[in-house]
C-alpha cells in the first residue's frame, strides 16, 4: 500500500526554506520545527535541487552531517536567479528516520526584510463604539454617535 501525496504526514517535523538572493550569493535558510519532537541539532542529510529558469539541467546538491543549532541551517548555493526554483529535502533522525520536504523560490534578500517588518506592523481593525466604522487597534480614536 502506497502513501499519496494528499495524506496525512508520517512525521512530527515540519520544515520552512527560503532562498535569499544578496551582494554576496544566494543563502538558503532552513528551520526544522516540531510540536511534539526533540529540534534536531544536525541535520542527517540536506539535498537541494535548483530548477533553472528555462531550460537546462537541475543542479543537485548533497551535503550530510549538517549543523542545525536550534533546528537552523544556513547554506550557501552560489549565485541564483531571482524567482529559481529550489527543491529541499532533509532527513532528521529521531529513533526513526524522517523525511522532510519543502519548496522555495529565490528572493531577494531586502524584499523578504521588508515584507517581515510590514506584517509585523499590521494590527487587525476593530469596529467602534456605535458607528461601525473599522479603525487600526494601533491608535485608538474616540468616536463620536
Amino acid at each position: 500500500m502506497s502513501r499519496t501525496a494528499d495524506a496525512a504526514p508520517n512525521t512530527a517535523y515540519s520544515l520552512s526554506a527560503n532562498a535569499l538572493l544578496g551582494p554576496g550569493g544566494t543563502e538558503l535558510e532552513l528551520a526544522v520545527s516540531s510540536a511534539s519532537a526533540p529540534i534536531p541539532d544536525r541535520l542527517e542529510k540536506v539535498q537541494v535541487k535548483m530548477w533553472p529558469l528555462g531550460t537546462g539541467d537541475v543542479e543537485v546538491l548533497n551535503l550530510f552531517d549538517v549543523p542545525a543549532p536550534n533546528g537552523a541551517a544556513s547554506l550557501p548555493l552560489g549565485r541564483l536567479a531571482r524567482l529559481q526554483h529550489v527543491q529541499v529535502r532533509v532527513h532528521v533522525k529521531n529513533g526513526s528516520q524522517n523525511v522532510l520536504d519543502a519548496d522555495t523560490l529565490v528572493q531577494y534578500r531586502a524584499l523578504v526584510r521588508y515584507r517581515r517588518i510590514i506584517r509585523s506592523r499590521q494590527r487587525p481593525l476593530r469596529r467602534c463604539c456605535g458607528t461601525g466604522a473599522m479603525h487600526s487597534t494601533r491608535r485608538p480614536r474616540r468616536c463620536s454617535s
